[in-house]
This record gives C-alpha cells, sequence and structure tokens, in this order.
C-alpha cells in the first residue's frame, strides 16, 4: 500500500520550508548591511585617525622653507599650505592638504635645482580620506587668544575637523584635533 501525503501535510511542508526561506534571507541581508558597514564605517574611521595623526605630525614641526618662506604659506576653511621635512632628508617640502569634494588629498612638493626651488608642476598628490561630507570647514585658525583669525602672522593654533560618512544611509562620524606648530613667530 503507497502512503501519500495529505493536501495539509503538504501545506504545513511548504510552510516550514518558506518559513527557513525567509530566514535564510533575512540573514544573507543582515551580512550584507554589515559589510557595508565594515567597507564604509571602519575604514572611515582608520582614514581619518591616520590622516589627523599625519598631519599633526607634519604640522607640529612645520618650518621656513629652504627659500625663506614663512612655515605657512595659505590657509582657509577648506586648505592648508605649509613647509615641513615630511621626510626627515634635512630638505623642507611644501605641503597642501585640500579638500577636493568628499576626498582630502596631500600635496608634496619636493624643493630641487640649484638654487633649491619649488615647482609646483612636480607636486605629488595623494588622497589621504574618502566620503567626506563635501563643503566642509576642515581647518580653524585661531591666535594666541584663541580668537579665530586667518591673519597667517597671528596663527599660532590650528584645528583640523574632519567629518565622514560612515555607511549609505547617511550617518557621520566626526574627529578633530588641534594643532600648534613649534615654528610659528606671532607679530
Amino acid at each position: 500500500m503507497k502512503k501519500a501525503l495529505t493536501l495539509i501535510e503538504l501545506t504545513f511542508f511548504m510552510l516550514i520550508i518558506s518559513f527557513i526561506l525567509f530566514v535564510f534571507l533575512l540573514f544573507i541581508i543582515n551580512i550584507s548591511n554589515a559589510n557595508i558597514y565594515l567597507v564604509f564605517g571602519l575604514g572611515s574611521y582608520s582614514d581619518v585617525n591616520l590622516a589627523l595623526s599625519q598631519l599633526k605630525k607634519e604640522l607640529k614641526s612645520a618650518e621656513d622653507s629652504n627659500v625663506g618662506h614663512y612655515p605657512l604659506e595659505l590657509v582657509s576653511s577648506t586648505s592648508i599650505i605649509f613647509y615641513s621635512d615630511v621626510n626627515n632628508d634635512g630638505l623642507v617640502e611644501r605641503v597642501r592638504y585640500f579638500l577636493d569634494g568628499e576626498e582630502l588629498k596631500r600635496g608634496i612638493v619636493f624643493p630641487n635645482g640649484n638654487p633649491l626651488n619649488y615647482n609646483l608642476n612636480q607636486e605629488k598628490i595623494q588622497v589621504l580620506v574618502k566620503n567626506l561630507i563635501p563643503n566642509q570647514k576642515i581647518f580653524s585658525f585661531y591666535d594666541e587668544n584663541l580668537n579665530e583669525t586667518l591673519d597667517i602672522a597671528k596663527i599660532k593654533v590650528i584645528k583640523v575637523n574632519l567629518k565622514v560618512k560612515i555607511d549609505t544611509k547617511g550617518n557621520t562620524w566626526e574627529d578633530y584635533i588641534f594643532i600648534s606648530p613649534r615654528n610659528l613667530i606671532t607679530k
């Protein structure tokens, strides 16, 4: 005698299989969201921390250029140009940090020639941080009384603030540092 599945047993079996597939689909979606967070979020955190520590080290040791320029050349809310010996070779490089769309970039010009000069056409640019909030105020400059200023001769403290998107939902993360370059002479 052959046994066959009744309609109720078949329906119950299909319901169980559908439930298992639904749970599996939710699990896959969760893993996908976690992967997006890992790619965007954790990458952004480490990029920001590395960029801030690198910028702090370079700005702290800003000094007069090899051709006699003051340590700070240009300052604005989205860029800074200064001179620092970033590779410890005894020559002072021209360093530029700037916001370009959603990216923080760093440009370096190495002095060359005899007499030494800074050929801006030889600037080497690298991307440090991606997914920044566009048009944000990255750099703030303060005098010795902590009044905000853009007068290069009065700057004693520099605040660097980076705000990045950490996921596709628009969540952001922000970090900042204050830097007091050693070789700035206020007038």
